[in-house]
């Protein structure tokens, strides 16, 4: 079936508003989870329901979970992969859109999760993602980074922008995301055996399959990260890999522009 459809009546909820699964993948996030889940179940739309999946923690996360009314499905740590964890989980859901959360990322207002998921039900969009803030002690290479990365304005982005964009079309995160469950299920789910950026070639193949993704500006979280030396020198490692892995997934996207622009 070609799905490379030109119109986009084909996402369009049968409801008015559409049923919001949030899934969050889970560990050790005793210290992290209760203010995520308090923002969450006090947005101005909240989600229809939360889905923790957790990798075996140790510190009450599954009993912290269960307690504020959220789903809980526990995994062994060592069967935890990007994609291979999250696909199962949006089969779980009863969610029209499937929206997906990192434990450390926090909604900045009560409008974030209204505004993450607006393009989708009206039918234009098959995915969104959410605006990255700093945190307030964030070094300034990690501040630096969000700024260069999550522009202000909301943007829509489409495969006939790779020539122009190269990699930054493809460019998505599931720190906090939004998809359209049927449009997630055309393309076959998330990419299981990658090392990370298991979105990022997520967007590549909705954007190659003839749906259009939508960076939202106006649903943002905070989320920054304190990396080592050493760490950084690992997480760049790894997004080389993936990129070499990655190959024709990418549609011949240039990513050492992107590089050098940075």
């Amino acid at each position: 079936m070609d799905r490379r459809r030109k119109d986009c009546g084909h996402l369009t909820s049968t409801c008015g508003d559409p049923r919001i699964s949030v899934i969050v993948p889970t560990w050790q996030a005793g210290q992290q989870l209760p203010q995520l889940l308090f923002r969450l179940q006090n947005q101005s739309t909240p989600p229809t329901e939360t889905i923790v999946v957790d990798s075996s923690s140790t510190d009450g996360t599954r009993d912290l979970a269960a307690e504020r009314g959220c789903r809980v499905e526990v995994i062994p740590k060592a069967d935890f992969s990007h994609g291979g964890t999250r696909n199962p989980c949006a089969e779980l859901a009863q969610g029209h859109v499937l929206v997906f959360m990192t434990q450390d990322a926090l909604p900045v207002d009560r409008s974030f999760l209204g505004e993450l998921v607006r393009p989708i039900p009206q039918g234009c969009e098959a995915a969104a993602c959410a605006r990255q803030v700093p945190r307030s002690d964030a070094p300034p290479p990690e501040a630096f980074a969000r700024s260069f990365n999550y522009p202000p304005e909301s943007h829509i982005r489409a495969i006939s922008d790779v020539p122009r964009m190269g990699f930054k079309a493809f460019f998505f995160s599931n720190v906090a995301s939004a998809v359209s469950r049927e449009a997630l299920c055309a393309v076959g789910g998330f990419p299981e055996r990658v090392i990370m950026d298991e979105d990022v070639l997520l967007c590549a193949r909705l954007l190659c399959a003839g749906y259009r993704a939508a960076p939202q500006a106006e649903a943002a979280v905070y989320h920054s990260h304190h990396y080592t030396l050493s760490q950084q020198f690992k997480r760049y490692f790894d997004i080389g890999t993936f990129v070499s892995q990655a190959g024709e997934a990418l549609e011949g996207a240039k990513t050492g522009e992107e590089g050098v622009s940075l």
